[in-house]
């Protein structure tokens, strides 16, 4: 079944795959030198990228659809195909449900530098749940 066309505007799901990946090493990076909230931010990008890769993988689609140029995760995540996958891992739904309610517009633009140990499982929270969409994407 060949690839369909999408609305003009959309990006490479191929380009978010890769996006995603950048992201979480950076992510990674900036957690091992202490800058924990840029890696907060970082890892949850890395979770919208990966996904709006795998809505384009259960599409079939070689772009994204425009109107899915979005940054809500329950949205991507609908359209992904890895939503009956996540309901499956209760620990992972959880985690997910958690994620969605703390990772807001407020928490990615925290300028605060002081560190706390909530932080850091924050971040270890994201990577995790980064880690289960990439393995388990379509």
């Amino acid at each position: 079944m060949p690839k369909r066309s999408i609305p003009k505007g959309g990006t490479r799901g191929t380009v978010y795959k890769a996006a995603a990946r950048e992201r979480i090493l950076d992510a990674e990076k900036l957690s091992e030198a202490n800058r924990v909230h840029g890696a907060i931010y970082l890892a949850g990008y890395a979770i919208e990228c990966h996904l709006k890769y795998a809505v384009c993988e259960n599409a079939e689609s070689t772009y994204l659809d425009s109107s899915l140029e979005i940054h809500s995760w329950d949205a991507l995540l609908l359209h992904s195909g890895l939503e009956a996958k996540l309901a499956r891992n209760a620990a992972m739904k959880s985690i997910y449900d958690e994620l969605t309610d703390v990772w807001t517009t407020s928490l990615r633009y925290n300028p605060e530098r002081r560190v706390r140990p909530a932080d850091l499982q924050l971040y270890l929270q994201l990577k995790f749940l980064y880690e289960f969409f990439q393995e388990t994407a379509p």
